[in-house]
């Protein structure tokens, strides 16, 4: 293929994202995904929403939040993607307040919020110990009609556990409207500190 263009890139740079960029900051190839998105300016493509996506979830992947967090600043105009991309981004990184300010900007900026959005703010919400922040999210999903998915379910069931809510857990495990599945739910590891008989 001697023309690429905005699509060719974005295949080209998904298809990298699933197999080796996972493993490129233990591996140190930052350059390599410096040089990307140093030939995507060159071809004059960084005006793509879907590349600038892809660069996102790219660098946060090998491990510069901060990349990602530039890539996404310099974005004239953002989508549901570009939004749940950063939140994503922020969560392994230790920043699960920013994926939250994320959120709340999003819907600010007019953003439709969807499921897509609602799993990396209840990951956040987890990761930052919020257990009271991220109720409140599962309960605002019922205002945009979303319904829960069990990964959502299990997010929360998680949510609660580790803060030590262990009997609210498993009551919303059995009240969950879907049946939970290993997936989902799983055995975590609180479960096994209950005290329930």
């Amino acid at each position: 293929m001697h023309k690429k263009d905005v699509m060719t890139w974005n295949t080209s740079i998904a298809g990298y994202e699933r197999s080796d960029f996972a493993a490129c900051s233990s591996l140190g190839l930052m350059k390599c995904e410096q040089q990307i998105h140093g030939v995507i300016i060159q071809k004059g493509l960084e005006g793509s929403i879907g590349l600038a996506n892809a660069l996102i979830d790219m660098y946060a992947m090998c491990g510069s939040i901060n990349d990602s967090h530039r890539m996404f600043n310099s974005m004239s105009h953002r989508n549901l993607l570009s939004w749940s991309s950063m939140m994503v981004g922020y969560v392994p990184h230790g920043h699960g307040r920013e994926a939250i300010k994320s959120f709340y900007d999003m819907g600010r900026c007019g953003v439709r919020l969807d499921k897509i959005v609602f799993m990396p703010v209840l990951s956040a919400c987890s990761h930052a110990d919020l257990v009271n922040e991220g109720l409140m999210y599962f309960e605002l999903m019922g205002d945009y009609n979303v319904t829960p998915s069990q990964e959502i379910y299990g997010c929360v069931t998680d949510l609660l556990g580790h803060a030590g809510r262990v009997e609210e857990a498993y009551q919303l495990m059995e009240s969950m409207p879907l049946r939970p599945d290993e997936s989902s739910v799983g055995l975590p590891s609180w479960s096994l500190y209950s005290t329930r008989t």
